[in-house]
């Protein structure tokens, strides 16, 4: 939305400055363009500093206002538990050259303005480093983005996987092919040897507004999910592995800090070319004995990783599996006769709530004419029990919200019954895997149906759990006793509530537990009704849109379902 906004506000400045002569005409697109994303970036420099407490640090003060030829520019440096170090830094040529004396600007640099932001993360939180970059010249506008690595990507597959594969590499591609945006890449070969597979290079006219919007798009999602990550990503508890990143990430900003040195004599000369490249590597790392990050995840005080890491690949298939209940799709075959497209399920499954909280499940049609495949990507987290836990939240009045379990007590009986973790799902509606197998518009499928609910999605994934047959090592931990008989009935659909935690649904469903009592007239058995969460069809944002969201049976508890 804000994106949009970006590029309608471009748009009508575009427009009054259409009139202007072609100079003019130019310098004022320039400016507009510098506007949106200037202020993008330091909106998202706001947020980072309250969500991540980020203090003002005294160590860069000699570079905070600085000048040098035509090129005058400021640098304030941050550090917090999680951030190390952190420096917002801007530079801006002059308008015009002097007249001979070699002060003025440089040719074609006239009016240029950056502004950039660099996170050197503890070397307790291995998620990547953060950067951000800016700027406008001369007609182009102008983004750069990455996220570092910590590790040796060769040596640590699980970390590609985490932080640059899957949904990230596939953004990634998608950026590179945005119309009216141009890719680039650095002409300095050890700046892109220490680049991450993902970094964002991209620039496009200053006076296309859709040029622009997209670029702040860019950096809004490239943000977005990096806080994620810092949030939700666990510590570090070996120490030797911790000091090995603290010594990689040394390595990283001294390479880097020479390279922005040599970069800047040229321009600037060796004397504040030197202060400025010192300030931006920050104070040398000191090892603090017993010092340890503040946890900034999110997640149930008593979690523990809730499933063993033996039956990810079974939960894994589980939420495949209920994808396609959900969808109504059979594992064979994948496509209503007639249809010409097939449907992929890939299944992230989290080891802590924050994570599973941040993600989002994903729709898209893979291949060319001739096979075409739909892919959804869809997140399951086995949920531990818990009581209440604490989430910072910047837009509440105390700053925290505390989070409170549903009382077992309230959802009709004890929770001792029900066996097993609790299921959290985030897959697609049918609605949207229909249309897209089916090759037409989601929209005007719901102009056509409506976008009611269906109230009996989770009720049919309940079902599968019920019979769902898990590899023997987890059958080995069912219990002996007589299985529980069931009757699980239609969805609990939970709706937006001026007083819950921020008023909406997603408060209520990370409160909310599978609800169980005893049945009308029949004591022996338990009625079971799940949670559920459906996002709209059409008119938000498209990560939001279309979700089916759901608390479950675990499918390893044995569980009999009631025969009426």
């Amino acid at each position: 939305d804000d994106a949009r906004c970006v590029g309608a506000e471009v748009a009508a400045a575009g427009a009054a400055t259409a009139a202007q002569p072609a100079g003019q005409a130019a310098a004022a697109a320039d400016e507009v363009a510098w506007e949106a994303l200037r202020g993008a970036l330091d909106g998202w420099m706001d947020r980072l500093r309250s969500e991540l407490r980020l203090a003002p640090s005294s160590f860069a003060e000699e570079s905070a206002e600085w000048a040098a030829g035509w090129l005058r520019g400021s640098l304030d440096g941050f550090a917090s538990p999680a951030v190390e170090w952190g420096v917002r830094y801007a530079n801006e040529a002059a308008e015009s050259g002097g007249g001979g004396g070699g002060g003025g600007a440089a040719s074609g640099s006239a009016g240029a303005k950056s502004v950039g932001v660099n996170l050197w993360l503890t070397s307790r939180l291995p998620v990547p480093h953060m950067t951000l970059y800016v700027g406008v010249r001369a007609g182009r506008a102008t983004l750069m983005a990455d996220h570092l690595p910590r590790f040796d990507l060769g040596e640590r597959p699980e970390h590609v996987a985490a932080f640059y594969g899957g949904e990230q590499a596939s953004r990634w591609s998608a950026a590179q092919r945005v119309k009216g945006l141009t890719p680039f890449r650095s002409s300095d070969p050890s700046v892109r040897a220490l680049q991450g597979p993902n970094a964002l290079a991209l620039h496009g006219a200053s006076a296309d507004p859709h040029a622009v919007s997209a670029l702040v798009a860019e950096l809004d999602r490239h943000a977005e999910t990096w806080l994620g990550w810092v949030r939700t990503t666990p510590l570090l508890d070996d120490g030797a592995e911790a000091e090995a990143v603290r010594a990689r990430d040394w390595s990283l900003r001294a390479a880097l800090r020479d390279h922005e040195r040599a970069a800047g004599e040229r321009f600037m000369g060796p004397d504040v070319a030197a202060t400025l490249s010192a300030s931006m590597a920050g104070p040398e790392l000191r090892a603090e004995e017993g010092a340890r990050a503040e946890p900034l995840a999110w997640r149930p005080a008593a979690a523990a990783d809730g499933v063993a890491k033996a039956a990810e690949e079974d939960l894994r298939r589980f939420g495949e599996t209920a994808q396609r209940v959900v969808a109504g799709v059979p594992a064979a075959g994948g496509a209503e006769p007639g249809e010409h497209r097939s449907l992929r399920v890939e299944v992230t499954v989290h080891r802590d709530l924050g994570s599973f909280m941040a993600a989002k499940p994903g729709l898209e049609v893979l291949g060319g004419a001739g096979k075409p495949e739909v892919l959804v990507r869809a997140h399951a987290f086995a949920e531990p029990e818990w009581r209440s836990f604490d989430r910072p939240l910047a837009n509440t009045p105390e700053g925290v919200y505390t989070y409170v379990h549903e009382l077992a007590a309230a959802a009709g009986t004890e929770s001792g019954p029900l066996a097993g973790p609790t299921i959290c799902l985030k897959l697609k509606r049918r609605e949207a895997v229909a249309a897209a197998l089916g090759g037409r518009a989601l929209d005007d499928l719901a102009a056509r149906e409506g976008d009611a609910p269906d109230l009996e999605a989770a009720r049919r994934v309940n079902q599968l759990a019920c019979g769902w047959q898990p590899p023997p090592s987890l059958c080995a931990a069912r219990s002996t006793a007589e299985p529980l008989r069931l009757e699980l009935t239609g969805d609990r659909e939970l709706l937006d509530a001026p007083d819950g935690p921020l008023g909406n649904k997603g408060g209520l469903y990370i409160e909310s537990r599978v609800r169980v009592a005893p049945a009308e007239g029949n004591p022996s058995v338990l009625r079971v009704t799940s949670p559920t969460i459906t996002t709209p069809l059409v008119g938000v944002p498209e990560q939001f849109r279309a979700g089916h969201y759901m608390k479950v049976l675990s499918p390893w508890a044995g569980y009999a379902e009631a025969i009426e």
